[in-house]
């Protein structure tokens, strides 16, 4: 069925239809919010991970330069200690991916909430259209998402190029310091820029997520016959209601007379 135009669209989706939406995977979605909401998991987590972090790679450094080749009598033994860098690696690296991983779930709980429709991931073959495809990258929304796209990378320039800007002379005086301390002051520098950068994003984000919500239900609006169609299944015709009742009264009437 062809696609009512926006005029005729006037009234809100009854909650069937956004039911009907919903199993096929139609919801609102905000790739912004999800991923400044994972950027600043990631850097939550690295924050609270970045002492021990830091004292862990530096025990590691020290530790393979220290060893002796002539401790490795055999493969085996090689092999041993390999193994335990590689454990300890797994064990640095598995709090930041789950960090990762509950950040997209948030956001994409928080847009839309938990969702799983498995019509969404079926395969369908009559919708493999490279013309459609191709229509599709040069329409005007992708052309919006370009501005956007321009729009977000000039504004973080700014923020990095004035945070920085503040930080010249502690920049500059980083190269008199020991190794310790110039990790120390980097680190830091980092940590805020990182800081600021997804407060920023994270405003750009919520902006995006209202903004695709508010699309999603204009998407969704119906005419007011679709509305009085679906009010129709739900309730039923009134001429088959207006029948029903005369049976009704009838059968009424005819155990009356007995």
């Amino acid at each position: 069925m062809p696609e009512k135009p926006a005029a005729e669209r006037t009234e809100q989706p009854t909650p069937k239809k956004l039911e009907r939406a919903r199993k096929k995977g139609q919801v609102p979605q905000s790739q912004e919010l999800t991923s400044m909401v994972t950027l600043l998991a990631l850097i939550l987590i690295l924050a609270l991970l970045a002492p021990g972090f830091l004292k862990w790679s530096v025990t590691q450094v020290r530790g393979g330069m220290s060893c002796e080749t002539a401790a490795f009598t055999d493969s085996l033994t090689f092999w041993k200690f390999a193994k335990a860098r590689i454990v300890d690696s797994i064990l640095i690296i598995c709090p930041i991916l789950a960090a990762l991983f509950a950040g997209s779930i948030l956001a994409c709980a928080a847009i839309s909430g938990l969702n799983f429709a498995p019509e969404a991931v079926t395969l369908k073959f009559n919708q493999l259209n490279p013309v459609e495809g191709f229509a599709k990258l040069i329409n005007a929304r992708s052309m919006v998402k370009l501005l956007v796209s321009i729009f977000k990378l000039l504004f973080v320039s700014l923020i990095v190029w004035f945070y920085l800007k503040s930080r010249l002379d502690m920049l500059a005086r980083l190269r008199w310091a020991w190794s310790a301390p110039m990790l120390a002051a980097t680190a830091k520098i980092i940590l805020g820029l990182l800081i600021r950068v997804g407060i920023a994003l994270l405003v750009i984000g919520i902006a995006d997520a209202l903004y695709q919500k508010w699309k999603y239900i204009q998407d969704l609006k119906m005419t007011r016959q679709e509305v009085k169609r679906e009010r129709k299944d739900i309730d039923g015709s009134p001429e088959v209601k207006s029948r029903m009742r005369r049976l009704q009264i009838e059968m009424s009437r005819s155990r009356m007379l007995r």
